[in-house]
């Protein structure tokens, strides 16, 4: 390493560490909550005097408390880390700090006797709206300036193999998770002097480690889960003294990973992982509330199914709906519905046309789907790249053979497919949007909607619905991956 080219590169290196600033990043943060809370207040005493209520300012300044009661307890959740948990765990996190914030407000208010400065209609609407938007403002200023030069804690990854190139390349790809790999570093000397996803793959663990650590990094990421015990062991007495923050990834790639808790059994590290949807009680939390948003929602999209619907019919020939089989829970079939996108005569011009083109019929047999489709009609091309088309699939959630969220709904000649996931597959109901729909769609492999899909069962939980949900609308009002 004392050669000038890997001098320069971990010269380099520490460069672009010397710019980062995590305190920016996290003031960014707590002022993005601090806006969602404003506006939040704004709009519910704005809300109230258009409906005949009396708009007081000395009410809206008598809430001055509010604002450091929901960063306070906001911190205390530990949701102001430099690496944010999974969008589901930081949903719950946000709810939870922000609701216990409000009560104590109220709370506080009734034992000071001065309710009578507050309006109780407000107080309720602006809770409600924080709860949407404080996780809003979080995700568009993550938006805005994930990818600036100072967002993020450098880290140091230990670990050139399979899985470090994978968190590596997850990192570069969602920079708003707070990590921003500069440096890998790796024993084996055909891979130094590499790089992976722009980073460069600097030297040896131990030599490498300590230039980087006296530079000033702080973050140090073992992704090395294939090493045996003493490796590791000695890894973490030569290092582990000179990062004040060490992860490492366990071996045990594919099982869940958002809920997961730590266990100390003996001095023993033990992983408790809580799988949900094998409870009945979960089941029926996450049926409450397909129902209970398709009912809210019901005065939205009913109207639209119907407008859309005549659209189809003055449009082409055929019917409005077009169903297909698709495997449900428990390996049960069910007819999906969609609004018809396709000429009347699809099957005949789908045979003609995978007769003719072999990269055509390739391109089906590998992912069921044509990027340009000749059997879709004008309107449904517009159906297909909003998702619309799916629309009727609200009425198989309603009668319990689809759910909100949930796997993508596959054919059975798909199921083979799936491999040893066929079996998770079958333990929930399908859903009308999932991981897939919102990770790139159509853009992923069949492979990356299979992971995707056993991510999901494993990992379940209402907020990673909830999640799910908002990105999906996201994903719809983009266009993002369909066709």
């Amino acid at each position: 390493m004392s050669s000038p080219e890997s001098q320069k590169v971990i010269d380099q290196i520490l460069s672009e560490a010397s710019v980062c600033r995590p305190l920016r990043m996290l003031t960014v943060v707590v002022v993005a909550d601090l806006v969602g809370l404003g506006v939040s207040l704004a709009i519910a005493h704005v809300l109230r005097y258009s409906l005949g209520g009396t708009f007081q300012l000395e009410q809206l300044l008598a809430l001055w408390p509010l604002p450091l009661l929901v960063v306070t307890f906001i911190a205390t959740s530990r949701s102001y880390a430099l690496t944010p948990p999974h969008p589901a765990e930081e949903l719950r996190r946000l709810t939870t700090a922000t609701t216990v914030a409000f009560l104590i407000l109220v709370t506080g208010s009734f034992f000071l006797r001065s309710g009578e400065d507050y309006s109780r209609a407000a107080i309720v609407g602006a809770w409600a709206m924080c709860l949407c938007l404080i996780p809003m403002a979080r995700s568009l200023v993550r938006a805005l300036f994930a990818r600036r030069s100072w967002w993020g804690a450098p880290v140091v990854v230990c670990g050139a193999g399979t899985t470090g190139q994978q968190v590596v390349a997850a990192l570069k790809r969602w920079p708003s998770r707070g990590l921003r790999p500069l440096v890998i570093l790796d024993d084996d000397p055909e891979k130094i002097g590499k790089e992976v996803c722009g980073v460069p793959i600097a030297g040896p663990i131990a030599e490498v480690g300590h230039v980087c650590a006296a530079g000033g990094m702080r973050h140090l990421l073992i992704a090395m889960p294939g090493a045996s015990a003493p490796q590791l062991r000695e890894l973490w007495n030569t290092l582990g003294p000179l990062f004040p923050t060490v992860m490492a990834i366990p071996g045990t790639t594919g099982v869940a990973s958002v809920w997961v808790e730590a266990k100390d059994l003996g001095g023993h590290l033990a992983l408790e992982l809580n799988q949900s949807l094998l409870r009945p009680s979960q089941r029926t939390m996450k049926r409450s509330l397909d129902l209970l948003l398709i009912s809210v929602g019901g005065i939205f999209w009913v109207p639209l199914l119907l407008i859309l619907g005549l659209l189809v019919r003055c449009t082409s020939r055929g019917a409005v709906f077009y169903g297909q089989k698709r495997i449900g829970r428990g390996d049960r079939e069910f007819t999906a519905w969609k609004l018809r996108t396709m000429r009347h005569d699809a099957d005949a011009v789908l045979d003609q046309v995978l007769a003719a083109d072999p990269v055509l019929r390739a391109e089906w047999e590998r992912d069921h789907k044509l990027r340009h489709d000749p059997r879709v009609t004008l309107i449904g091309r517009f159906l297909r790249k909003t998702s619309l088309d799916e629309l009727p699939q609200l009425f198989n959630v309603l009668v319990g053979e689809m759910s909100l969220v949930g796997p993508r709904p596959i054919t059975r000649p798909e199921a083979v497919k799936y491999g040893d996931q066929w079996q998770i597959y079958l333990r929930v109901r399908p859903g009308l949007t999932g991981l897939w729909q919102v990770s790139g769609r159509n853009q992923t492999t069949y492979d990356e909607r299979v992971a995707l899909d056993s991510f999901y069962v494993h990992n379940w939980s209402p907020w990673l619905d909830l999640v799910i949900l908002a990105r999906t609308v996201q994903t719809v009002v983009r266009g993002e991956g369909a066709y």
